[in-house]
């Protein structure tokens, strides 16, 4: 993606850039793409290049300053601490997909099973990803409701869905 804005004669320089890959390599890249298009309107709206680089040092670096981007982009994840201003050795939290997080509010998960829905998910397409995500919680739900011992819900619900993600993206990807 920083390639992209250096076709477009956006120079951010050596130091920059290597600032931009370290902030942006965890970041999901729906995400990525959005703090893109956010230093991309940096060199837009600058006077010169200098003051463009520092606006962009700025977004990558302050939080307050990519708040400010997120009002443009309101599909930025809520806590801006995923673009980790503490060292590079330092761990940083992973990012919880979006596909992931819709599951997350209608199912009650299990670390395996966020284990074994990123593996199923993560490589797709991210509309793929979000609509096989709006069929888990649907399989979940039925299944679960069709169950009729409360003790055997959960597993019933869990059973259905996973079943449902280690045959649809085989299936979908043959077309």
């Amino acid at each position: 993606m920083l390639d992209t804005l250096k076709a477009i004669g956006r120079d951010l320089g050596d130091d920059l850039e290597r600032l931009a890959r370290e902030r942006l390599m965890p970041l999901a890249n729906p995400v990525r793409a959005e703090v893109i298009a956010a230093l991309d309107d940096a060199f837009t709206v600058a006077p010169d290049l200098p003051s463009a680089r520092k606006q962009c040092c700025r977004l990558l670096t302050d939080m307050g300053a990519l708040d400010a981007a997120k009002a443009c982009w309101p599909t930025l994840p809520e806590p801006a601490s995923e673009i980790a201003t503490a060292p590079h050795r330092q761990t940083v939290m992973p990012i919880i997909e979006p596909w992931l997080a819709l599951i997350e509010q209608h199912c009650p998960l299990v670390p395996e099973d966020k284990r074994f829905i990123r593996v199923r998910l993560a490589t797709l397409a991210p509309g793929h990803a979000m609509r096989l995500a709006r069929q888990y919680v649907e399989a979940w739900q039925q299944a679960e409701q069709q169950e009729p011992h409360s003790h055997a819900k959960d597993n019933a619900g869990r059973c259905a869905a996973n079943r449902l993600l280690r045959v649809a993206p085989r299936a979908h990807g043959r077309r």
